[in-house]
Formats: structure tokens, C-alpha cells, sequence
């Protein structure tokens, strides 16, 4: 049973550091598969509802046979994914603040029992749509915008 709002001790941020690292490498690698076998248009989880389409999915088999290429994707690909967690450390850190906010002073991990309090990876997902509706109405133009 865990204590109610206990700091997380060292060798817990560290795993959880760690597990960071690995689906960082893992998400990658799941890239690269779908690279080399873009069968699925279901294959995406983010954002929520884009499908690859039929034009898409012909391009990315003409990468699959490139060794040279797939490394660099690899690089790219764990480049990406590892920067939204950084920025999200930082946040928690206090040393960044969030789009919109003057007044943010960090925020701090603590290991709960409460069952009431949200779960980020549950709100992640179903935070898009106020992510995507902000983004256009501070760039109309933007035409990345999902229908």
C-alpha cells in the first residue's frame, strides 16, 4: 500500500526516468516498423482519428529499403519523441512555463493513493481537441487543422 502524497524517492525518478528512455527507443522502433510495413491506415494513435491514406502508405514502402535512411529516421524519430517529455520536466521543473500562463511555478511528482485525482495518460488523448481548437484560433491559417 502506498503512502498518501509521498515524494517519490531517487531510485523512483530514476525508473521512471529510465522507462522514459525506453519508450522513447521503443516508440522508434514501432515507427520504423510502420515505416517498412505501413499495411494498417489504423496504425496511429496520435492525433487522435488521422489515418495514413492509400498515397501515404505507397511512399513510405519506398523507404523501407533504404538502410541508411532508417537510421537517420531512427535518430529523428527518438529526437522527436524525447522532446515533449523534456519540455514536460521542465515544466514540472519551474523552469519553463506553459503557453499562456505568466505565473507557473513547477509542479512536483508525488506518489498517491488517491484514486480521485486524474490520470494523465486517460486526459492525454482526450486533451487533443482543446490542444487543436487553441492552435487554430491563435493561427487561423494554420491548415493542419483535422476536419
Amino acid at each position: 500500500m502506498w503512502k498518501r502524497d509521498r515524494k517519490l524517492k531517487g531510485h523512483e525518478i530514476q525508473a521512471l526516468l529510465l522507462e522514459c528512455h525506453r519508450a522513447v527507443e521503443e516508440s522508434a522502433q514501432a515507427a520504423l516498423s510502420m515505416i517498412s510495413q505501413p499495411e494498417s491506415e489504423n496504425s496511429l494513435t496520435y492525433p487522435p482519428g488521422e489515418l495514413l491514406n492509400g498515397k501515404e502508405i505507397a511512399a513510405l514502402r519506398k523507404l523501407s529499403d533504404d538502410p541508411i535512411l532508417q537510421s537517420a529516421l531512427r535518430k529523428i524519430m527518438k529526437d522527436v519523441a524525447a522532446y515533449p517529455l523534456f519540455h514536460l520536466f521542465a515544466l514540472l521543473d519551474g523552469v519553463g512555463d506553459p503557453q499562456g500562463t505568466t505565473d507557473w511555478s513547477g509542479a512536483r511528482l508525488f506518489r498517491s493513493g488517491d484514486e480521485q485525482s486524474p490520470m494523465l495518460h486517460d486526459e492525454f488523448f482526450g486533451s487533443f481537441r482543446a490542444w487543436e481548437e487553441n492552435r487554430h484560433l491563435k493561427n487561423p491559417d494554420d491548415t493542419r487543422r483535422i476536419q
